[in-house]
């Protein structure tokens, strides 16, 4: 929702899908949502995982960290599947990256799904 009001866009009704939402605010709902999955949640991911100006997660106090840096994006981690999902996609279309960054990333994302 931050993310919204920071790009001018409507705020969205939090009953939307409840008895008590209005079938109007259904598709500004659905979209907000798969903006959230296909733009926002993997551009997080390439700035703030994965950049040149992320943190070394091979660290394990820096990685201890992970979780407060995916909140403070707005990224719940009930979402941390989808967050690992797009690291092996990344790593299948930039295979020059540094492998055991990428193993350490999702080794410890791994350890907080569980």
């Amino acid at each position: 929702m931050r993310w919204r009001v920071q790009q001018r866009l409507p705020a969205l009704s939090s009953d939307a899908f409840t008895r008590f939402g209005l079938e109007s605010d259904n598709p500004a709902v659905l979209e907000a949502i798969r903006h959230y999955f296909d733009v926002y949640l993997p551009q997080v991911v390439q700035r703030q995982l994965l950049s040149n100006e992320a943190p070394d997660w091979c660290d394990e106090r820096a990685a201890s960290r992970l979780p407060v840096v995916l909140h403070q994006h707005g990224i719940n981690l009930r979402h941390l599947g989808r967050v690992f999902n797009l690291l092996s996609e990344t790593k299948s279309v930039s295979p020059d990256q540094d492998e055991v960054r990428y193993s350490s990333l999702r080794s410890f994302l791994l350890r907080e799904m569980t």
